[in-house]
């Protein structure tokens, strides 16, 4: 539902179909599908937009398919998912939960939410191949992380190895 936000040299492209102030979980695909599609949400859930993404790609062509063949790459901000878990949790306690700032998160913090979120992709029919940290930081200067998903289809590293691995080498994003 967001706008203003793509740049101009994609905005005027003609492959490009901006849908803007549009609800991608709602949105029928196009015919065909696509090869590609792109996520960068806030306040949505992951678990939410990656299988309403699915819908969008267009029928795999199995070994003939180079890899990854049809994929979502979404950003993952763990800033947005922990304070969507802390809401979660206050509401079970019957406080209310609100979208107020958590502050920078820890390495770890960012390791273990990134883990949540391999394996609730994974309840939901998704498999992360790879992550990777993005080279911008998000709110507050919080670190955010590329992630690159199928439909399951047995391909990729189980889902705490690829956590493990994004995280590994953070040292050559960190600028």
């Amino acid at each position: 539902t967001g706008y203003g936000e793509l740049a101009w040299t994609l905005r005027k492209d003609e492959r490009v179909t901006v849908m803007e102030r549009t609800n991608a979980l709602y949105c029928d695909p196009p015919a065909g599908g696509v090869d590609l599609v792109t996520i960068d949400v806030a306040w949505t859930p992951q678990e939410l937009s990656v299988p309403a993404a699915f819908k969008w790609l267009r029928p795999s062509r199995g070994d003939e398919e180079p890899w990854p063949g049809p994929c979502v790459v979404s950003l993952l901000k763990p800033h947005y998912e922990q304070q969507k878990l802390q809401k979660l949790q206050k509401n079970l306690r019957g406080r209310k939960g609100g979208r107020k700032p958590i502050g920078l998160l820890s390495d770890e913090q960012v390791h273990d939410i990134c883990a949540n979120i391999c394996q609730r992709l994974s309840s939901c029919g998704a498999e992360v191949l790879a992550i990777t940290r993005s080279p911008l930081r998000g709110k507050g200067g919080n670190a955010e992380l590329l992630m690159l998903i199928v439909p399951s289809r047995g391909l990729g590293l189980p889902t705490m190895e690829v956590a493990e691995k994004s995280l590994v080498d953070e040292a050559d994003c960190e600028q």
